[in-house]
């Protein structure tokens, strides 16, 4: 339901309201998750996204669980509007993206919307709220395939990855978790268009390493970190799998029944994305290899994977994934 007066107060006076500030794929996935875990009893949801949701779409939570539920649609770019969620939280899983470049015109490698985030949070003395920011593992830039650690030096590579590291560097001052995380799949996150539009992959010699999570994993770690979590910790979310680009690519392929993509060199590539054939981001994911390792997902926060590497999603989910051919319209 969409909030009341009355529902709001309840939730500001609710010590166990978790605020999930960015609602979208993963926040539902959240919400399911957590229908699945023994763990803290009377916890409310208070969803915060920046368009409405229609909740007719969203059947994703038990009915026993919805009540603890409750939806809230804002500009959240607005000091308004996010002083007012500041002050309802008691914690907070902050899945925000950073602001798209056109939108940040003055500095492209600022984050002004978790900036404002963390400023009213302070006003309300945040630093005693849990909280978990998810990142990304782009701030670690390209390590020319070597594996790389939460200790490893960031160094990031586009405006994209800077902005991410510039919300890091604010969100530190709250003594939140930060959950570092790569490419994220499911049954419904799948290359599927690009291996439609048959968009080469980079030949064998060129090719780079790519770091990948479920998002049902996503949604565990980010929730467990609330409570298992260290304060002003960083954990890389990532799975066990050591694949290259071009090898996801035929894994996919080959699990719908698509077409593997061909080979071809990144200065073919670049030619492509000259004719906008493909996209910028798409190109910056080229030219970063590195193998994402993550200790502190299994030691500290207990995370047992449901899907340990893709290939092992794709071994458990293998007749659902042979449909998906079949649901594509005929040309």
């Amino acid at each position: 339901m969409y909030h009341s007066s009355n529902s709001l107060f309840e939730l500001k006076h609710n010590r166990k309201t978790i605020v999930i500030y960015g609602f979208g794929k993963v926040g539902k996935e959240i919400i399911r998750q957590r229908n699945k875990l023994k763990g803290e009893s009377h916890v409310k949801f208070l969803c915060v996204s920046r368009k409405k949701i229609d909740l007719r779409a969203s059947n994703f939570c038990s009915n026993n669980f919805s009540s603890n539920i409750m939806f809230m649609a804002l500009d959240l770019d607005c000091a308004e509007n996010v002083k007012r969620v500041a002050s309802l939280c008691s914690m907070i899983i902050v899945l925000i993206p950073t602001q798209n470049s056109e939108d940040n015109s003055s500095n492209k490698q600022v984050d002004s919307r978790t900036r404002l985030l963390v400023i009213e949070l302070l006003k309300k003395d945040a630093i005693k709220k849990k909280g978990v920011y998810i990142s990304t593992t782009g701030v670690y830039g390209n390590k020319n395939g070597n594996k790389t650690y939460e200790t490893s030096r960031c160094i990031p590579s586009n405006n994209r990855s800077l902005r991410r590291l510039d919300a890091e560097t604010k969100i530190r001052k709250l003594n939140f978790h930060i959950l570092r995380v790569p490419g994220i799949y499911s049954i419904n996150r799948l290359p599927i268009q690009r291996l439609l539009k048959k968009i080469p992959v980079l030949q064998k010699e060129e090719d780079v390493y790519t770091n990948h999570i479920h998002e049902s994993d996503l949604a565990r770690a980010a929730y467990l970190a609330l409570f298992r979590g260290r304060r002003s910790r960083i954990t890389n979310v990532v799975d066990n799998s050591d694949l290259k680009m071009s090898d996801y690519m035929d894994l996919v392929a080959s699990a719908t029944g698509l077409e593997k993509p061909e080979r071809a060199s990144f200065a073919k590539l670049n030619q492509l994305a000259t004719k906008g054939l493909i996209s910028n981001m798409a190109m910056s994911f080229l030219k970063d290899s590195r193998r994402v390792k993550s200790e502190r997902l299994k030691k500290e926060l207990r995370i047992n994977l449901i899907y340990p590497n893709v290939q092992d999603f794709v071994n458990k989910n293998r007749k659902q994934l042979s449909t998906i051919r079949q649901q594509m319209p005929s040309r």
